[in-house]
């Protein structure tokens, strides 16, 4: 321990300091006795709670520069989508070898097709390079970005090699429209949507065309909301004119 003498003296008071003053930041005097006081290291609570005090401190300026960023986080989710078909395609079944007479059948597929997306923050699309990889998508799966608004934010050029169909979908869930087979990584000009969008869907290219899925096709999923449905009384016909009176005879 080291040695403290007092500084000043008060009536009913005593103040001290130690000896030397590089000291004096590694160590805190003891209640004074008298008029000599012992200095000792601080304890080792005191040194965790300081511990403590810096990783917080470092803790919050790292939350704070991630705050500051303004690039989009990767996060996402997977769900399932329906598009439905307004004209399906048909197939045609031809007739049993016992029905050599008989016309061959035509069916008409499910109208419903169900995608495995990923469901994406669609600003990751001007704020992250290499935002998601469809290289050798499948015919079951695709990516669907969303925006927190309906507007007309453009598709832009992006490091996507392969050829993609992207449909773009109102907040109705109906397909407005379908831009087929286009590589993003060759994109020179800034697509513009027609009319306000909500959200954008990237399928393997050519895929729309051999489903036939075609711009006013619905998209089923909770982020589109369709207007409720409702019924008013029907207008009344128009009545026929009246007759012109018939003028008297003179």
């Amino acid at each position: 321990m080291k040695a403290c003498s007092a500084l000043t003296t008060m009536p009913g008071k005593r103040f001290v300091s130690c000896a030397s003053a590089a000291h004096v930041q590694n160590v805190r005097c003891a209640a004074v006795l008298g008029n000599i006081a012992f200095c000792q290291r601080p304890s080792v609570k005191a040194l965790q709670a300081f511990q403590i005090f810096a990783w917080l401190f470092l803790w919050m300026a790292l939350s704070w520069a991630a705050m500051a960023d303004e690039s989009t986080p990767l996060f996402y989710t997977r769900s399932n989508i329906v598009v439905i078909r307004k004209t399906p395609p048909q197939k045609t079944i031809p007739p049993l070898p016992w029905q050599a007479q008989g016309q061959p059948t035509v069916v008409q597929d499910d109208p419903r097709v169900l995608f495995d997306v990923e469901v994406r923050d669609a600003m990751a699309l001007y704020s992250q390079k290499g935002w998601f990889n469809l290289s050798s998508p499948s015919e079951k799966d695709g990516v669907l970005l969303a925006f927190s608004a309906s507007g007309t934010t453009p598709i832009v050029h992006s490091t996507q090699y392969a050829p993609l169909d992207i449909l773009l979908i109102d907040h109705e869930g109906t397909i407005t429209q379908i831009i087929p087979n286009i590589k993003l990584s060759e994109l020179d000009q800034d697509i513009v949507p027609s009319s306000p969008v909500l959200a954008f869907l990237f399928l393997k290219g050519g895929l729309c065309e051999k489903l036939s899925i075609r711009p006013g096709d619905t998209v089923e999923y909770k982020l589109f909301r369709k207007p409720p449905v409702v019924l008013t009384v029907p207008a009344p016909a128009n009545p026929s004119p009246a007759p012109a009176p018939i003028s008297p005879i003179p």
